[in-house]
């Protein structure tokens, strides 16, 4: 029974003993580096999110300008030349205009 005893705490000691090494090792990845990897995760999370709310915005937009035209215009092809060409009307003038839409995309510089 006494060398049952001795095992028990030599085993305790050698947890203990274990326990107090890993404790005093580093982290395996500097805390700064994680920090700085959760900052960019978060404004990664959040530049994400942004992106799918204004896509689902021009979807629905689109959808809408879709379903007017076809109650305007009908399925015909004299529609469809007009909406492609008003169209392309459209972004030409916008191209050639020199206007910047949308700068809040890229960041400034």
């Amino acid at each position: 029974m006494l060398a049952a005893d001795a095992d028990a705490t030599a085993e305790a000691g050698d947890a203990a003993a274990a326990a107090a090494e890993a404790a005093e090792l580093p982290p395996p990845v500097p805390t700064d580096v994680l920090l700085e990897f959760e900052q960019k995760l978060e404004a990664d999370i959040s530049s994400v999110g942004l992106t799918l709310t204004a896509v689902t915005g021009v979807i629905i937009f689109w959808r809408g300008v879709w379903s007017l035209l076809d109650y305007y215009m009908g399925d015909s092809v004299l529609g469809d030349v007009c909406c492609i060409i008003v169209g392309l009307t459209i972004v030409l003038w916008i191209r050639l205009s020199g206007a910047k839409v949308a700068t809040s995309f890229w960041p400034p510089g």
